[in-house]
């Protein structure tokens, strides 16, 4: 009761205007590079405060390197204690509530309290952020969504303050099958961006914004990748290092192509009926197994986090193929490698509906897509992507039993050789010319001039 009671009392002191410079400091004081030293003079011709930064470490990292641009961070415990000192009601409503919920309470019309205390923290940081960002030698924001609840209040101050804010929207993977319903869904939970710019990889992710009325065509900037320059150059001068005799998966959860489970946990399904149920079991025990049966293969399965995911991988090994995976020596399970890595150093990629995908086929890596049980039955038509380039891309692998010899055709080099087309590098990546972070910057420079009027 009594440390609740200070916390109010603290927060009520802090938010008053007379305090900001508190607030200020403290922020000031945690802004740092990307190489987590204290950045606090400005070193090149614009200087951009990155939200959410482990989100879009790569693509900072490449616009960081760039001559003209400097990114330092607001860490995001930062930002959102900045919000907390006027979000009482909101953590209360939201909590234990789906996305959908969570989005509903927190648009502005949806509940009183709610409303009042974002036009609150709107109000303080048109006060707040011009100053700091002054005494920072900052000339903008940027972040890499237009939806993350904790940043919406930030584009709104930003856009009344007349402060550049800027999308490097990194959720591109719009293929054909998700427009109808990603559009459905921005629609239902108002999604509306209120920066400056959004910078997009594609138009196939431009035409879904637009339809669902988040934004307007003046303010989308398609660029393409930032993080796919370096690759661009080591791919054009002939650096990508010979492969080992490795097969690497990027894993899958239950959710594949936005699939909504009601009572998924952590995107997996209790319910054998319910999601990519069985094709999880079947792909990661059949690898498993691949690997006790093939010791000179390093194989390598990669899931986007550990926890519960790495948990389901070692159970599918037992249920397919009776096996521990952890008594597999030449079979490793990380979340931590860089996915760029783990390609270049692979003879063999496996995988669904990722972007690594089309990284491995750029790097000239073969590509297995295996698709059988609910990828190739009840969620192929609406869930699965790059159906228009499935057989001239991929090597298709349509039965479980059989994953392991399309793997040993491709390390041993019998299987077909395959390319990726232009257009999949069109519709995906936007572009593929080593100019995406000169594009942005480009446009950055351009924006903070006509917003600010300053000459950069």
């Amino acid at each position: 009761m009594i440390p609740s009671l200070i916390n109010v009392i603290l927060k009520k002191i802090l938010r008053h205007p007379a305090f900001m410079v508190v607030v200020k400091l403290y922020a000031g004081m945690n802004v740092k590079g990307l190489d987590g030293a204290r950045r606090p003079e400005k070193l090149k011709a614009v200087k951009l405060l990155a939200l959410n930064s482990q989100r879009y470490i790569a693509d900072l990292e490449v616009l960081d390197s760039h001559p003209e641009l400097e990114i330092v961070l607001l860490p995001y415990d930062v930002q959102t204690k900045i919000n907390s000192l006027f979000y009482t009601a909101l953590p209360k409503k939201i909590l234990g509530k789906s996305n959908e919920e969570k989005y509903q309470l927190f648009h502005e019309k949806a509940d009183p309290a709610i409303k009042q205390e974002r036009e609150s923290l709107v109000a303080y940081l048109e006060s707040f952020l011009p100053s700091f960002l002054d005494a920072q030698e900052i000339d903008g924001l940027i972040s890499c969504s237009f939806f993350y609840m904790a940043d919406i209040d930030w584009q709104i101050a930003c856009k009344n303050a007349q402060i550049p804010y800027f999308a490097l929207h990194k959720e591109n993977m719009q293929d054909k099958v998700l427009h109808e319903k990603s559009i459905e869904r921005y629609k239902n939970l108002r999604f509306q961006y209120h920066g400056q710019r959004m910078f997009l990889y594609n138009d196939l992710v431009k035409s879904v914004l637009l339809r669902a009325g988040v934004c307007s065509e003046e303010v989308i900037k398609v660029c393409g990748a930032c993080r796919m320059d370096p690759l661009f150059e080591k791919v054009k001068n002939g650096q990508i290092a010979e492969p080992k005799r490795q097969v690497t998966h990027f894993s899958s959860h239950h959710c594949i192509g936005l699939l909504h489970l009601d009572n998924a946990v952590s995107y997996f399904s209790p319910d054998p009926e319910q999601g990519f149920y069985h094709y999880f079991d079947l792909v990661h025990g059949h690898l498993i197994k691949f690997a006790h049966e093939n010791p000179d293969v390093q194989v390598v399965i990669k899931p986007k986090w550990g926890d519960n995911w790495i948990d389901h991988i070692v159970e599918a090994g037992r249920k397919i193929s009776g096996l521990e995976a952890s008594e597999i020596p030449n079979l490793e399970i990380t979340y931590t490698k860089p996915a760029q890595n783990l390609i270049e150093e692979s003879a063999v990629i496996s995988g669904i509906n990722s972007t690594t995908l089309l990284e491995s086929l750029i790097m000239g890596r073969p590509v297995i897509l295996p698709l059988f049980a609910e990828a190739s039955g009840k969620y192929y038509d609406n869930h699965v992507y790059f159906k228009d380039y499935e057989e001239e891309a991929f090597h298709i692998v349509r039965d479980p039993e059989l994953l392991g010899q399309a793997i040993l055709q491709e390390l041993d080099g019998r299987a077909p050789k395959r390319r990726m087309p232009e257009q999949m590098i069109k519709d995906y990546l936007g572009f593929f010319d080593d100019g995406s972070t000169n594009r942005v910057v480009s446009q950055i420079k351009s924006d903070i001039k006509a917003i600010t009027g300053k000459e950069i």
